[in-house]
């Protein structure tokens, strides 16, 4: 009993500590995605239009070594 009274206190630090760096891991990598749906279509739209685009000959980055 007194062993797990001396080592609560020490968990307890170290799991505050341990989710404090995963929250700041988390904020880091930005906002979270509100609507799936949407930001698949945006990403959907703007891989198409690259891709027209490099059809087309109007990409601003257009890897010559690989067409």
């Amino acid at each position: 009993m007194h062993h797990i009274r001396d080592c609560l206190p020490e968990l307890k630090t170290r799991v505050n500590v341990l989710t404090a760096q995963c929250q700041s891991l988390l904020n880091s990598y930005g906002h979270p995605v509100e609507d799936h749906n949407a930001t698949l279509l945006q990403i959907i739209t703007k891989f198409a239009t690259e891709y027209c685009n490099t059809i087309e000959g109007t990409a601003r980055n257009i890897e010559t070594s690989e067409l």
